[in-house]
């Protein structure tokens, strides 16, 4: 807590008002005296006395110590201002707290039960995949809730798990080709987004995102009908070209980078962005152009992109994304405060993807 300027305590006050009164009681008896002082000239001090001296000197003195006291009174003022407004705009809603503990809770268990059944090698990828999904159901409905949007309001979430380009056949079961980098990944079954032009030399490698880790507020089932196709991104070996980074703003920036999340509060000026920052050819451009315009994605205004990481490894990407713009920003720190909240389930997350190997 800071501590309290000398001017705003009691026995400061006391003595502000005792040097008023002596001022005063000055200028009751020594009225002649100090009427012959004024006006005040330092050329001319034959018409000053002891006690005008005296008057004016403390007069002056109890004139600045109201100045100073009425300062910082005013500075406690707007400090205690700005503290209750940061409160009332930074407080869960009626509710809230309840909301969250439920699906936190919720989502506790399902990774202990995971985990006991990877124990006992009693866990299928189907039913960890149906795990992780209640999951992310749950961290959408703590979303929701905390924005209190339109119930007409449509919140997707999706993860995108990092392949490095060594282990892209074995993670993902396909076959490995002398063909472009795109070529090769849209004939194993892929949707290539972004990669551009640039040959695989300088790829570190993938995310990719999976229908089965994906869903949305609005539909019951995330099919090939709703989401793109293992849709992925490129991650390339990071460089800097004429001051721009050659990285992603989303998903692939947030993997690459030291921050755990990145929240693009709207998508109309991501380009704007890219151009500012990220070197990258027009083609490019015009793919994340296409991308927000086409119908599977017309909805998504704006959104987050969480860092997937424990124990100092990289599982990929968990990204937020909602049909209005500024998500988790209708005040102003909201964003703020809310985010380090989905921490722990992004935690949870981590632990359910790691399980994937132990499934049977």
């Amino acid at each position: 807590m800071d501590k309290e300027h000398i001017s705003l305590k009691p026995a400061y006050l006391v003595i502000v008002t005792i040097i008023a009164a002596i001022t005063g009681m000055l200028g009751s008896v020594f009225a002649d005296n100090i009427k012959n002082s004024f006006p005040l000239t330092l050329t001319n001090l034959t018409g000053w006395s002891w006690s005008a001296f005296l008057f004016w000197a403390l007069l002056l003195l109890s004139a600045l110590g109201i100045g100073i006291r009425a300062k910082y009174a005013s500075n406690k003022f707007k400090n205690t201002t700005k503290r209750l407004e940061d409160l009332i705009t930074t407080m869960p809603i009626d509710g809230f707290m309840s909301r969250f503990r439920d699906n936190f809770k919720d989502s506790h268990s399902i990774l202990l039960r995971s985990e006991d059944n990877a124990k006992s090698q009693m866990l299928t990828t189907e039913d960890l995949e149906l795990n992780i999904r209640s999951v992310l159901d749950s961290i959408l409905d703590v979303i929701s809730f905390y924005e209190s949007k339109s119930k007409d309001s449509i919140y997707g979430i999706n993860i995108m798990l990092f392949a490095e380009l060594a282990s892209i056949e074995k993670k993902f079961d396909i076959k490995t080709t002398e063909e472009s980098i795109s070529d090769y990944l849209e004939k194993n079954n892929f949707t290539p987004m972004f990669f551009g032009k640039v040959g695989s030399e300088n790829l570190e490698g993938i995310l990719v995102l999976l229908n089965e880790l994906s869903t949305r507020s609005d539909i019951e089932n995330t099919s090939d009908d709703n989401l793109p196709h293992r849709l992925c991104f490129p991650l390339w070996q990071l460089q800097e070209i004429n001051n721009k980074q050659n990285t992603l703003p989303g998903a692939p920036y947030t993997f690459q980078s030291d921050d755990f999340y990145y929240l693009c509060s709207d998508v109309e000026y991501l380009n704007e962005w890219i151009i500012d920052n990220c070197y990258y050819e027009s083609q490019v451009l015009d793919e994340v152009t296409n991308y927000f315009l086409s119908s599977k994605n017309k909805n998504i205004k704006s959104f987050l992109s969480f860092k997937i990481e424990l124990d100092g490894e990289k599982y990929g990407i968990m990204n937020v994304h909602s049909d209005h713009t500024n998500l988790l920003s209708s005040g102003n720190m909201d964003s703020q405060i809310f985010i380090p909240c989905l921490e722990p389930f992004v935690a949870i997350i981590g632990r359910l993807i790691r399980l994937r190997q132990f499934c049977a």
